[in-house]
């Protein structure tokens, strides 16, 4: 949705108009919670619900609250994340990095800075499968792609050469959830979102070289993971 098509809305919304709340509801609904889930380690599908609802009420209640200093999905994704990282608290749930075992940066600027919820900067296996369908048009029709793309890294490792199509996406699914839920959101973000690595530093509240290195991290071990399978896949066709 264009940033004309999102002022309109917002004007309207402004006025109460249940439509126009609708609207931005059903444009937005399934990407916030594709970033809320892959926030989360345990996927909780019912919280993410909650919390995307709370997210967008945020917008009917406070319509003026943004105040286009970012795109307008900037701002939204920044109240997500932190609403993300409230009900976490609350339902002690803390996002806990599987691969360090420690509580992830983001987190403790969150809870240093818990009091700007509604900032307009946004301080304060099959789920990828889904993103891939809403996102799709979005991501294919992007004037600038990503340097790391995962089309292209699954290419690389000759997947599109040993399976069809449906199962190269499944497999790029399945090495999706290796990553921990920092580097998943930032991947969504680049990759289905078509956010700069400066966006996604506002989103999430990290410092850009954090994006980066988030960004590099992910599409390295994507990439390191849809070989060992490409590989498992030729042994197992020998074998046979």
């Amino acid at each position: 949705m264009k940033e004309q098509q999102i002022e309109e809305l917002l004007s309207r919304i402004a006025t109460r108009e249940e439509q126009a709340f609708e609207q931005l509801y059903r444009a937005f609904a399934a990407k916030i919670n594709a970033f809320v889930l892959h926030g989360m380690f345990d996927r909780d599908c019912k919280l993410a619900e909650e919390i995307v609802s709370d997210t967008l009420f945020t917008v009917w209640e406070k319509p003026h609250a943004f105040n286009r200093q970012c795109k307008f999905s900037t701002w939204l994704f920044g109240i997500a994340r932190n609403k993300l990282l409230y009900a976490l608290r609350k339902e002690g749930k803390l996002r806990i990095d599987r691969h360090t075992d420690a509580q992830s940066d983001d987190e403790k600027t969150y809870f240093d800075n818990q009091n700007s919820e509604v900032s307009n900067t946004g301080t304060r296996q099959s789920d990828f499968d889904a993103i891939d369908g809403v996102n799709s048009e979005h991501h294919h029709t992007s004037q600038q792609p990503s340097k790391y793309d995962v089309a292209s890294i699954a290419q690389e490792s000759d997947v599109f050469e040993l399976v069809a199509e449906k199962q190269a996406r499944q497999a790029v699914s399945r090495c999706v959830l290796t990553l921990n839920a920092d580097q998943r959101q930032c991947l969504f973000l680049v990759h289905w979102e078509c956010m700069s690595q400066s966006e996604v530093a506002t989103v999430l509240e990290i410092p850009l070289g954090t994006v980066k290195s988030r960004v590099r991290i992910a599409y390295e071990k994507l990439k390191s993971c849809l070989e060992k399978m490409c590989r498992g896949h030729r042994h197992s066709s020998l074998v046979s």
